[in-house]
């Protein structure tokens, strides 16, 4: 499970969410619950009965609020569709309706059938973005007219197994991508690319963290940059073992975040803390609030519950306040702050 997250964050402490999608059985329409909503918020609106699954991203445009774009994996490859679900709102979120985010026929992005990992973003400038991965390699795409046109290529990066991508848009035409490559049974790395020109054209890919003598296998969260563009923050956990079987079962991990002080040119790691079991399921999560300190959230379990765990940086990451947890006795998962 995974929450809905919105890119906007200031000063606010964890909200942790999730979603469960609604079964559909053949043919048979499956009407959603109804839930009444908490004081101050409306009743939750059915995006769609089939199109869903989890890790699910949500984008709210900064020049109209009520557009909005959310994205769901579908699975890869998605030989049918050709992409991950996604699907677009033009009311500020009362009614939805499924996006195609590939171009015309010269769009590579049609012949890679996407499906995997996948993010939605807008620039400054309102420009809206799609990531979405498939067996060979990240494609992302762009709408400059609210979802009516796309462009896009199916080979934005330089890795050859590309995994859980994020994506942070700067000022107008500046897209951050940093993305996740040889995952699960294998020694990984985490990547950052940038697009300067609206998704035209990427940078070369520049290692934020790799296998090492802390961590063979890595596993990325979210990341922040600065308003002026110049730090960057991204948060990821370390372990020995390859992610096989239960989350539970990887053994110990540590907390890391990479920092980078030149736009994304140089990273340097700085380790937040290390627990006994795995440290997130399934991600950690940063945030940055207006003066620069620095919120991360993460689920660990103990003895006999699984608590969300909060810990602040107030001088670019280099050092870590000792992680508290925000509640006892529950099960806490997919943390977002």
């Amino acid at each position: 499970m995974k929450m809905l997250r919105r890119k906007s964050v200031g000063l606010a402490v964890a909200a942790i969410l999730s979603t469960v999608a609604l079964p559909s059985f053949g043919q048979i329409p499956i009407e959603p619950p109804k839930f009444k909503p908490a004081k101050g918020w409306k009743a939750p609106v059915l995006v769609h009965r089939d199109e869903a699954h989890r890790e699910t991203s949500i984008a709210l445009s900064p020049k109209d609020p009520n557009l909005q774009i959310i994205c769901s994996p579908s699975g890869v490859p998605n030989t049918s569709n050709k992409q991950s679900y996604f699907h677009i709102s033009h009311d500020g979120g009362s009614h939805w309706e499924h996006e195609k985010v590939e171009g015309d026929a010269t769009d590579t992005r049609n012949y890679t059938f996407e499906g995997g990992d996948c993010d939605v973003e807008f620039d400054q400038g309102g420009t809206m973005y799609s990531a979405d991965t498939w067996l060979g390699d990240l494609s992302i795409g762009h709408s400059q007219d609210g979802g009516e046109t796309w462009q896009g290529t199916g080979i934005s990066t330089t890795g050859l197994i590309v995994d859980r991508p994020w994506l942070v848009g700067g000022p107008k035409g500046t897209l951050h991508v940093t993305y996740q490559d040889l995952q699960c049974c294998m020694p990984s790395a985490i990547w950052y690319i940038r697009s300067p020109d609206s998704g035209n054209t990427f940078t070369p890919a520049v290692p934020v963290a790799d296998a090492g003598p802390d961590g063979a296998f890595t596993w990325q969260g979210n990341f922040q940059v600065s308003p002026d563009q110049q730090d960057l923050y991204l948060v990821y956990s370390r372990r020995q073992g390859p992610a096989l079987g239960s989350l539970d079962d990887q053994g110990p991990e540590t907390l890391w975040v990479a920092a980078s002080h030149d736009a994304g040119l140089t990273w340097t790691s700085h380790q937040v803390t290390s627990m006994p079991v795995p440290v997130s399921y399934l991600y950690p999560s940063i945030a940055m609030d207006k003066k620069g300190w620095l919120h991360v959230v993460f689920s660990s379990m103990r003895k006999k519950d699984r608590p969300i765990w909060y810990t602040v940086s107030k001088d670019g990451a280099e050092t870590w306040t000792k992680p508290v947890p925000l509640s006892t006795g529950g099960a806490g998962y997919s943390p977002w702050i």
